[in-house]
């Protein structure tokens, strides 16, 4: 600590950056599972880019281990030093947000992402922003939000994801109390899963006219 104290700016930084290339080289097999410990050794080595890139490799290492909060810190030090994938971080944190339960904080990610998203995004980013809004029991807005995705998902002739946004759909009307919307939104989900080949979106719409049965 003493010896770090006296050395100068521009000699810590650069023994900063030499240490997170020797971390890298040293953990070619694992890079991701260090990429926490290159990216604190860039930022303080001052390369904001490089330890943007890495925190995002963190960030997502964090996530596919369940480190939930962990990612959302990686993510947040990513946005914080300039990376280029606003969208896209914003988007995983609204995702990790909502595992959470933090909603309102979902809320303004996903609004965040849709806002800089590429358009052939934007379709996903409003099926979960139903599905949060459903989570909130705002069935309206819900889907509102699905139907915008509706047409994006139609125009992009993405057959699954739409099965799965009408089986959403369907929950929705089901718990607005809608019993025969639900029916048939089910009915269309089941159809279009059907047709894409999709097993679990077919087991999705099952499931729905397996609950609607049981309510009449």
């Amino acid at each position: 600590a003493l010896v770090y104290e006296a050395t100068n700016l521009a000699r810590r930084r650069l023994l900063h950056r030499r240490v997170a290339a020797a971390i890298q080289t040293q953990t070619r097999s694992a890079k991701d599972s260090a990429a926490s410990l290159i990216a604190h050794h860039y930022r303080l080595g001052g390369q904001d880019a490089a330890a943007a890139d890495f925190y995002r490799r963190a960030g997502d290492h964090a996530r596919a281990l369940y480190a939930n909060r962990e990612a959302l810190d990686h993510y947040e030090t990513a946005l914080a030093l300039g990376h280029p994938a606003t969208a896209a971080l914003h988007e995983a944190k609204g995702d990790l947000h909502t595992l959470l339960g933090a909603y309102s904080a979902a809320l303004r990610a996903y609004e965040s992402a849709a806002a800089q998203a590429e358009p052939a995004a934007l379709a996903r980013l409003e099926h979960k922003l139903g599905q949060l809004h459903e989570r909130r029991g705002q069935w309206e807005l819900a889907d509102s939000h699905f139907c915008a995705a509706l047409d994006q998902y139609r125009d992009a002739g993405a057959a699954s994801e739409l099965a799965r946004l009408y089986g959403d759909r369907s929950r929705v009307a089901y718990r607005a109390g809608d019993l025969a919307r639900a029916r048939a939104l089910a009915e269309e989900a089941l159809a279009l899963a059907q047709s894409a080949g999709d097993a679990e979106a077919e087991a999705q719409g099952h499931n729905a006219l397996g609950i609607l049965a049981r309510q009449e």
